[in-house]
Order: structure tokens, then C-alpha cells, then sequence
């Protein structure tokens, strides 16, 4: 096979390889995940649907419901429309590949034809058996029958190597038809849920017009509503407050006691360096007082010896010499005990800083770096009242200004808190039921809407523990967790914090 023809077959062969892989390419690995995910969550909104038309038939919270799931269903039907488009276009690229590799074949084929049809004109005059017998040697012989056997065997495995890659080719054609034909059935499926969404949005809009003629009772009960929230914010806001301030007040008295024990252990050494100054100051009194003792003790003895010395002047002239050199010793051995000494070098006492308290709660700082990752304080839910200003879904020139994000969620569900800190407060409102509030260093999470609660203030809590059960509101249909996220005083989107989905 010739160097070309190689890397022709090696190409066709590479074609195959990336065909045959596109099954499980990681894009489509992703769509199908994202595809799943919104399935699983239309589900749930389903079922959140009908625990809702239970409670009320015609509720606000079954309009934000019905919202969410008119979105969720057409990023299932887009993401779809994806997977479609991906297969159109690697089918036509194979379908290319394979009319390429059909002429290749068919040239092929019509080569073989050829020689075999001019060796077989040929066998008279330059048959294989003539080819071999005009040989000059016998080892020409044997490498011209080597050529014709290797030329026959080339041709053969050329050709059944390129039918080998062409039904590779197909296989994989009719798998992707296979698919195609899978994908455009799901999307015939969708586009049937889509239609009965468009019935669901002529719902959603009757649902408007028959809440709409409740609008005087409507806003009657968001005035109220919006009165009981006021007070509940007032409420969290002033403990948060406080919170803030007792932090700063005790790290205040803190660094004011660690001043002063810095201030008293300086004292205590100043005191210590002047009792040393003042003790050593004693000795060097006392060493001087004996020094001028022993001084005056050899002078007295000194006059002494000359006394003697003078008496005894009859002795002889080498006696009265050895006399007056028995005198001198004394004072110079005088002299080496009344040597100076050195004073004792003062030791200077390294001040110790003393560790500032751990605060009750975790880290603010671990806190701040779990953002994107916060797992949901539910297990099931979705998120039907987003962060911020926003129209009211039924009242005109009406805004709704919500401080935390509210997920719907199934009756009973249990509560869990989102991050390990401290509970440092617990308020009851008959609107809001129970409001809890957890301290996360310099972060607090509030959870409102709690039928029961399982911790008291000053209670240390673990991420996802659970700390009570959803509330459900009979009236306005629904159960639904109220969440809000606080950086110091500031109020933040709790959808910012938390991971993507459940």
C-alpha cells in the first residue's frame, strides 16, 4: 500500500474513531445532565402544584408556581433543540465521508477489475508462468514471485479494508439515525408539554383575572402582610444590631484589658528593675565600706611595723631589712582583696501578647468563602420570590421588596441550616410563624416561616442540621421557606450564596 493510500485509510479510521466517541463526548454528557436536572425539577414543581391547589384553587403562590415552570420547561425544550442540532451535523458530515469513501471504493474496484481483466488477456503472450521462467537467476525468480503475490495480496486487503471502514461507517450512520430519531421523539414529547404549557399560561392569566377580583381582599391582606413583615424586620434588623455591637463593645473591653495587663505587666517590671537597682546600689555600698575597713586596718599595721622597726634598730642591718619586707606583705595581699568588682548586668523579661478570645461563632471568613456553594436549607424546593424590588403579580403600582429569596417546598419538609454557627435569637410572629436567626462570625442567616423549631438561643448549630419544620399557609396556598443572608447590617442575595440546585 502506498504511502498516500496509508494516510487516507489512517484519516477514514480517525473519522471512525471520533464518530463512534461523540456517544460519549463530555458536551453531550452535559447536555444530558442539564436535560435530566430540569426534568427532575419539573417534577417537583409539579408536585409542589398539586400540594397547592389542595390548600387554595386559586392562590399567588400557585402563579409564581406556574411562572417557574413555564421557564424550567422551555430550557428542557431549548436544551433539546441542542442535542437535535448536534446530531444533524455530525450525521452530514458522516453522510459526506461515506459518498467519499463509496467513489474511493469504487475506483478501487474498477482497478481490480482492470488488472484482473488484463492479466487474464495476457496469460498467452506473458502469462505469471512466463513472467517467472524469463527470469536470469533463480533468486530474480523467486523476488518476481514474490512481487506477483504481494501485488495480488495489496490490491485484496486494499479493498477489503476500505469495505471494512465503509460498514464501520454505516454502523455508525444508522446508530446516529438511531438517536436522531430518539432525540426528535423526546423533542415531539416536549413540544406537547410546551403546548399544554401554553394552556397552563391562558390558565395563568384567567388565575390573574379571577385574583384581580379579589384585588380589594388582596390588598387588604398585603397591607397586613406587609405590616406583619415590617415589624419582623424591624425585629431582625435591631438584633442584628445589637449582635454587631456586643461583638464590638466585648472586643473593645478586650482590647482594653489586654492594654491594661500590658500597662501592669510594664509596671510590674519597672518595679522589679528599680528593687534590683536599689539592691545593687546596697552591695556597692557594703563592698566600698569593706574596702576602706581592710584599708585602714593595713595602714594602722603598716605604722605599727615601723614602730617596731625603729626599736629594734640594734639589730642587724640584714635582720632589720628582712623585718621591714615581713611588714610590706600585708599590704599588698591587702591590695588583691580589695579588688573591684564587676556589678551584675540587669536581665531584660520579654513581654508576652496575650491571644485575642475566639468569637462564639465560626469565622466570618469562612463564611464569605463558601459563597456560590451553600448547600439550600430544604431538600426539595423552588425558588418562587427572588431578592430585591419587585410589581406585584396581581395589584397594579404596587412594588413588593423581598430581603431574602422565598422557596417553595412540600409540606412538612424539614429545615436545615445552611452553615455551621450559633443561634442568637428566636422570634415569633402569627404571620411568620417562627424566624430563626444564626450568627456566622461576621454573617448572619435568617429562616423564617417555621412551623416548629428544634434549637434554643445560644444553641451551636452544624451546617445542615436541622433546626425546624416548614410552615404551610392554608390560605394563601402553599408551604414556603423564607431565607435571608446578612453581611453585618447589609442584606445580601441569597441566591449568590447558595449552590445552583438542591
Amino acid at each position: 500500500m502506498s504511502a498516500s493510500n496509508k494516510a487516507y485509510v489512517s484519516t477514514l479510521l480517525m473519522l471512525v474513531v471520533c464518530l463512534l466517541l461523540f456517544s460519549f463526548s463530555p458536551q453531550r454528557k452535559a447536555l444530558e445532565d442539564k436535560k435530566k436536572n430540569l426534568q427532575d425539577e419539573l417534577k417537583s414543581i409539579e408536585q409542589l402544584q398539586k400540594e397547592t391547589k389542595e390548600d387554595q384553587e386559586k392562590s399567588v403562590n400557585e402563579l409564581g408556581l406556574l411562572k417557574v415552570k413555564i421557564t424550567k420547561q422551555q430550557d428542557a425544550i431549548d436544551q433539546y433543540h441542542l442535542q437535535i442540532q448536534q446530531l444533524k451535523e455530525n450525521i452530514l458530515q458522516a453522510e459526506q465521508e461515506i459518498q467519499t469513501i463509496s467513489n474511493r471504493v469504487g475506483n478501487l474496484q474498477n482497478d481490480y477489475a482492470n488488472t484482473i481483466r488484463n492479466t487474464y488477456m495476457s496469460q498467452n503472450s506473458y502469462s505469471k508462468l512466463a513472467f517467472l521462467f524469463s527470469s536470469e537467476d533463480f533468486n530474480d525468480a523467486y523476488r518476481r514471485y514474490k512481487y506477483v503475490k504481494s501485488y495480488s495480496d495489496h490490491r485484496r486487503k486494499q479493498f477489503d479494508e476500505l469495505l471494512t471502514i465503509q460498514d464501520t461507517l454505516y454502523q455508525n450512520i444508522q446508530r446516529l439515525e438511531h438517536n436522531k430519531e430518539e432525540k426528535i421523539t423526546l423533542l415531539t414529547q416536549q413540544e406537547q408539554i410546551k403546548q399544554q404549557l401554553v394552556a397552563d399560561k391562558k390558565n395563568k392569566e384567567q388565575l390573574i383575572i379571577a385574583l384581580g377580583k379579589q384585588s380589594k381582599e388582596l390588598k387588604q391582606n398585603w397591607e397586613i402582610t406587609k405590616e406583619a413583615e415590617t415589624n419582623l424586620q424591624n425585629q431582625i434588623a435591631m438584633h442584628i444590631e445589637q449582635e454587631i455591637a456586643a461583638k464590638k463593645a466585648e472586643q473593645e473591653r478586650l482590647a482594653k484589658k489586654a492594654a491594661q495587663e500590658r500597662r501592669d505587666r510594664l509596671a510590674a517590671q519597672e518595679k522589679q528593675n528599680r528593687l534590683a537597682q536599689l539592691e545593687q546600689a546596697k552591695k556597692e555600698r557594703t563592698r566600698i565600706a569593706s574596702q576602706k575597713t581592710a584599708s585602714n586596718a593595713a595602714k594602722k599595721q603598716a605604722i605599727a611595723g615601723a614602730k617596731i622597726g625603729k626599736a629594734k634598730a640594734v639589730i642587724a642591718t640584714t635582720q632589720k631589712k628582712a623585718t621591714q619586707t615581713v611588714a610590706a606583705r600585708p599590704l599588698q595581699g591587702q591590695e588583691n582583696v580589695v579588688a573591684d568588682k564587676s556589678p551584675n548586668k540587669e536581665k531584660n523579661n520579654t513581654l508576652k501578647t496575650l491571644a485575642a478570645p475566639r468569637d462564639l461563632a465560626p469565622s466570618g471568613k469562612s463564611f464569605k468563602a463558601k459563597k456560590g456553594s451553600l448547600p439550600w436549607p430544604v431538600r426539595s424546593g423552588q425558588i418562587t420570590g427572588k431578592f430585591g424590588t419587585h410589581p406585584h403579580p396581581v395589584l397594579k403600582n404596587i412594588t413588593i421588596t423581598n430581603n431574602g429569596i422565598d422557596i417553595n417546598t412540600n409540606k412538612g419538609a424539614t429545615v436545615y441550616t445552611v452553615f455551621e454557627g450559633v443561634v442568637t435569637k428566636k422570634i415569633y410572629t402569627p404571620t411568620f410563624q417562627w424566624a430563626v436567626i444564626v450568627k456566622h462570625g461576621n454573617h448572619f442567616t435568617v429562616y423564617t416561616n417555621l412551623k416548629t423549631t428544634k434549637v434554643n438561643e445560644g444553641d451551636r448549630v452544624s451546617s445542615q442540621q436541622a433546626i425546624g419544620t416548614a410552615y404551610t399557609n392554608t390560605n394563601k396556598g402553599g408551604t414556603v421557606v423564607h431565607l435571608e443572608v446578612w453581611e453585618g447590617k447589609k442584606k445580601v442575595n441569597p441566591i449568590k450564596w447558595l449552590r445552583k440546585s438542591v
